[in-house]
């Protein structure tokens, strides 16, 4: 402070004053009390779900004393939760510093603030802390496939890191049915890195056996974290029978089974057909394909005719699904084709009592056939050889009627067999008594 004293003689004379008064000014006052927060570290990287930790350290300024009571916030207020202990501080004249560990976990990846604060009566400090909580994700694509028995199906498993995420992920799979399906992962391990792209993959390659749905779930394990995703697998195949199975014709004859093919488990797709015979001669049509889906059966028709003979015809149905286990089904249908021969009968000629009879061998047929003869009412036939070898192809039958039978159409069958085959003819012999016209066993007839 400056003085100004003027002289009666105006003289002036100038005095300074200092004048130093303690409190008059804030800036000439000692340091307040009170107390400092602070953390160490102020920065933390742990992954999600484990336990990370600051020091805080509560000290006192100009010698503070007394209880300090500490509290903490974050931001975002959720995904992380965080205690400290102790939550009181003692500060005396002899303990002028001490610490509480902030100890913070996250359950949802992502950058968190945490705030300490330290409060004593109307004095307050606090401190803070940032959390990166790190994490990965795994994905599948496609998470749903539709694969054929013994074919193999991919699906690409994606790891992607989260806020700042490093380490190695270990991958396993697990199957629910755990038999019917065979999967491998490649490769089994995956490294993310901070300094290279934040994406990794693997692929997983499932073949099933067995008809089935199956849920295949992909585990990525990386020290206490782990993360899965599932999988299906629709795993699907068709069958085909016959029906009949076996077949017995006549040489010369076409023989038809019905061939169907249904699908089995939402099977969908073109099946193609051939229909190899063992041994050659048979000659045999089919269709070359058919389209088969969802529920619904398709049928198709074999036809086969050939020389005598035993013949296994297997109609084979194939998927090729690009591998080399191409899906297919195969059904196996018996031919018997046997010899056979026909016999056939003249119609007699007017007023006569005989019939010609001829026997016709097809495809080697050789015989011996035996031969019968049977008429209805009274009329009496004999036949000239009750049995034929073959070449020998000729024959008659000659009927007589009793003088009491009437007059009338009488039906002649004639029957050849050989064991296994036989084969009939028929005529009619119109009968007329002796003695009541023309006279004779027979007078004209109708073959």
């Amino acid at each position: 402070m400056k003085l100004r004293i003027r002289s009666a003689r105006g003289i002036s004379i100038i005095l300074t004053l200092v004048l130093l008064i303690q409190g008059y000014l804030p800036d000439a006052q000692a340091p307040s009390m009170g107390f400092s927060v602070a953390a160490n570290p102020t920065a933390v990287t742990v992954q999600i779900d484990t336990p990370a930790y600051s020091t805080i350290n509560v000290t006192s300024v100009n010698g503070f004393t007394g209880t300090v009571t500490l509290t903490n916030s974050t931001t975002p207020a959720t995904g992380i939760a965080c205690t400290l202990s102790p939550t009181l501080i003692n500060l005396t004249s002899t303990t002028t510093s001490s610490t509480s560990t902030l100890t913070c976990t996250g359950s949802i990846g992502g950058a968190y603030t945490v705030t300490v604060h330290g409060m004593s009566g109307s004095l307050g400090n606090s401190a803070s802390v940032t959390y990166d909580i790190t994490d990965f994700n795994i994905g599948a694509s496609p998470t749903s496939l539709n694969t054929d028995v013994n074919s193999t199906g991919n699906s690409t498993i994606t790891l992607t890191k989260q806020t700042g995420f490093t380490g190695t992920i270990a991958l396993t799979s697990s199957t629910t049915p755990t038999t019917g399906l065979a999967c491998t992962l490649n490769p089994t391990s995956v490294t993310l890195t901070s300094n290279g792209g934040g994406m990794a993959s693997s692929t997983l390659s499932c073949t099933g056996n067995a008809v089935g749905n199956y849920t295949v779930v992909v585990t990525g394990t990386s020290v206490s974290l782990a993360h899965n995703t599932p999988i299906t697998f629709k795993v699907q195949d068709f069958k085909i029978v016959a029906s009949p199975a076996s077949i017995t014709l006549p040489a010369g004859i076409t023989g038809s089974s019905t061939i169907t093919i249904s699908p089995i488990n939402g099977f969908r797709g073109t099946v193609f057909l051939a229909s190899p015979v063992s041994p050659m001669g048979l000659a045999c049509s089919l269709p070359s394909s058919v389209n088969i889906g969802g529920n619904g059966s398709q049928n198709v028709t074999l036809s086969c005719s050939g020389p005598a003979g035993n013949y296994t015809v297997t109609v084979a149905g194939t998927i090729p699904t690009g591998n080399s286990h191409p899906l297919s089904h195969s059904v196996n249908v018996t031919y018997v084709v046997l010899q056979d021969f026909s016999i056939t009968l003249t119609s007699p000629p007017p007023n006569s009592d005989y019939s010609y009879l001829t026997e016709t061998a097809f495809n080697g047929f050789t015989g011996p056939i035996s031969l019968s003869v049977a008429a209805t009412g009274g009329l009496y036939c004999v036949i000239s050889s009750a049995g034929v070898t073959f070449p020998y192809q000729a024959g008659f039958i000659l009927c007589r009627g009793l003088t009491t039978s009437p007059s009338g159409d009488y039906t002649v069958t004639v029957t050849g067999t050989d064991g296994a085959i036989s084969r009939s003819a028929i005529v009619i012999f119109s009968f007329i008594p002796l003695g009541s016209g023309s006279g004779g066993g027979g007078s004209g007839g109708r073959g």
